[in-house]
């Protein structure tokens, strides 16, 4: 009787664990493909961020593709204002300490160098804590300005790799007032920060 008793109550207890253990998953899954969920994410992004980085117009859902009518991100060195933002990514692989983001795109980006006070010092590394792969990446416009300078070019393409030992730029393709390019550079992650790579201009 008394081991009938226990078994009946180790069920009760194993049934009460999986159900809880669905709701968790149902709530996971509710998460990743809810337009809520995907507020709360950007919301936290930008808090954590300290007022540096601003999102607007964020729809879709952080398990398929997000998109960012504008973001704008500010600090004493740069300024960088994206429109029209859409990435999908694979939320799953973050449990191996990497991002994937399968394509990302933008209408049009403006990055503003801002001057400096004095001489800057390089780096100390260039090292990533996470592994970070960019597969297939497009900007229609990107417009770059220092003090005085400013350059465009367009119909920007790559492929992207940040890992522990280096950062990589495949595929990368562009056109100018000077022609298009066509290439791949890298840069390793650690100091000297050796550069190769090759450039084709046409």
């Amino acid at each position: 009787m008394l081991l009938a008793l226990a078994a009946k109550r180790v069920a009760v207890s194993l049934l009460i664990v999986a159900l809880l253990a669905l709701a968790l998953i149902a709530g996971a899954l509710w998460f990743a493909t809810s337009d809520a969920g995907l507020r709360w994410a950007s919301r936290e992004v930008a808090q954590r961020s300290g007022g540096r980085l601003t999102l607007e117009g964020v729809t879709g859902s952080l398990g398929s593709t997000v998109r960012i009518a504008r973001l704008e991100f500010t600090d004493e060195d740069l300024r960088l204002i994206a429109n029209d933002v859409a990435f999908t990514w694979s939320p799953r692989v973050l449990l191996s300490r990497n991002v994937v983001v399968d394509n990302l795109s933008a209408a049009a980006v403006a990055l503003e160098f801002k001057p400096s006070a004095g001489p800057s010092a390089p780096p100390a590394s260039l090292v990533l804590p996470w592994a970070i792969e960019v597969r297939h990446a497009e900007v229609a416009t990107l417009t770059v300005a220092s003090g005085p300078n400013h350059w465009q070019v367009t119909r920007l393409g790559f492929r992207y790799t940040g890992a522990i030992e280096r950062h990589a730029l495949d595929a990368l393709a562009l056109d100018s007032e000077w022609g298009s390019v066509r290439g791949r550079l890298a840069i390793a992650a650690m100091p000297p920060f050796a550069a190769e790579g090759s450039i084709a201009l046409t």
